[in-house]
């Protein structure tokens, strides 16, 4: 079960086995603000190519897959450390912690001792944190940025952590899945979170007005006879896709967690589910129904771009440097009228004319030495591109 994922931050990085997205905070040094893991269950660089040119033949599909136009691309190693042919449980345990294990193991080492996931990390720092699947939500990818179990059948264990943990803000999935002879269904979770004071919402109706909602939520699908989501090419109007699970945890963690930030895990499960049943068709669709989960994110990412775009204009427009790239004013101009003007204000202009670098280097610059080198004309912008490989403005003056 290959995964593959994929970066962004204010710019697009893809690694073949899933997809991380990260939208990034320009007035700050801090990184990421809004990080998407999406997970392609399942989902390797043979399924992703067969996908796209199944697409281009048949025009059933977008002839591009949309991760795979990502301005940069890696491979990673999915063996696990038991085995040369990972299972979920062992690589969703590598892809939350960064460790790898054994086949079955959720959220522990080797040696069987708990690890920390990254979801855990971003609630101690104080982001809102989400995951979502289309398979249970107690499967063993999801599972694995919350739960430790020795086995990954332990589906109750595991049922139980989710709903006992202080640190996952907002759940999505098919239902929870239960162990044969307990007389248990979803259901006895679903009212066992509820009596937890979690929130529980049925279906793409109920997803809807989330920013507003306070508290843990979990959503479910409707489908109870069965804790996955129905494949892609089998779902009627109006089921719960994907999508519905994706676009539900972003309007609840902007919602709440908005100023400070969120991380939040996606699965599609079902790519795996056709792979173990050898249909291809059904793989293809599952992958496109992923690749349009993912224009759920990057609609969102454009949003935040938009708004950062629009508060720049606003800036610019206080300066009453409207005209600033019509008229050709230099960055000379800019720092004899600053007055007030802070460095972000500053660095902001200096990036709309070109000076990206300065961005990069911020955390090491000599804001002074720059703003005199550039007022004197002694430093021009190749140069400004060549400061990341120098400690100061000095050296290059």
């Amino acid at each position: 079960m290959n995964k593959i994922h994929f970066f962004l931050r204010l710019a697009l990085v893809s690694v073949l086995s899933s997809v991380l997205i990260f939208s990034a905070d320009a007035r700050k040094k801090s990184g990421p603000k809004y990080v998407f893991f999406m997970i392609g269950d399942g989902m390797g660089i043979n399924q992703v190519y067969g996908a796209q040119n199944y697409n281009q033949v048949t025009g059933d599909g977008p002839k591009f897959i949309n991760f795979t136009q990502f301005p940069v691309r890696t491979m990673v190693t999915t063996f696990s450390a038991s085995s040369l042919v990972t299972d979920s449980a062992a690589s969703g345990t590598a892809l939350s912690t960064g460790v790898k294990t054994y086949n079955g193991a959720i959220g522990l080492d080797p040696d069987h001792k708990p690890i920390t996931s990254i979801c855990v990390w971003a609630h101690n720092k104080g982001f809102g944190t989400g995951v979502a699947t289309t398979v249970g939500v107690n499967h063993a990818t999801p599972a694995a940025f919350y739960g430790h179990a020795d086995n990954r059948n332990e589906y109750e264990k595991i049922a139980n952590q989710l709903i006992e943990s202080d640190f996952i803000d907002f759940a999505a999935g098919g239902g929870f899945i239960v162990e044969r002879n307990t007389g248990h269904d979803s259901k006895y979770f679903e009212d066992k979170a509820k009596d937890a004071g979690i929130t529980v919402l049925y279906g793409r109706d109920q997803f809807k007005n989330l920013s507003s909602q306070k508290g843990r939520v979990i959503c479910v699908d409707t489908n109870y006879s069965s804790t996955d989501v129905n494949f892609a090419m089998d779902q009627q109007p109006g089921e719960t896709t994907l999508s519905d699970f994706v676009a539900a945890g972003i309007d609840y963690l902007y919602g709440n967690y908005g100023k400070k930030g969120f991380f939040y895990m996606v699965e599609c499960g079902e790519i795996d589910g056709a792979g173990h049943n050898n249909d291809a068709i059904c793989n293809i669709k599952e992958i496109n129904d992923f690749a349009k989960a993912i224009d759920v994110v990057l609609d969102f990412y454009k949003k935040q771009c938009d708004a950062e775009n629009a508060k720049i204009k606003e800036l610019m427009s206080e300066q009453k440097i409207t005209d600033f790239e019509v008229d050709g004013i230099t960055a000379k101009y800019v720092i004899q009228n600053k007055e007030s003007m802070d460095e972000y204000k500053l660095l902001t202009l200096l990036k709309e004319r070109g000076y990206e670098n300065v961005i990069k280097t911020r955390e090491y610059v000599d804001m002074d030495l720059l703003e005199d080198a550039l007022y004197h004309d002694t430093i021009d912008k190749d140069t400004i591109v060549e400061m990341d490989k120098c400690k100061s403005v000095k050296e290059v003056i």
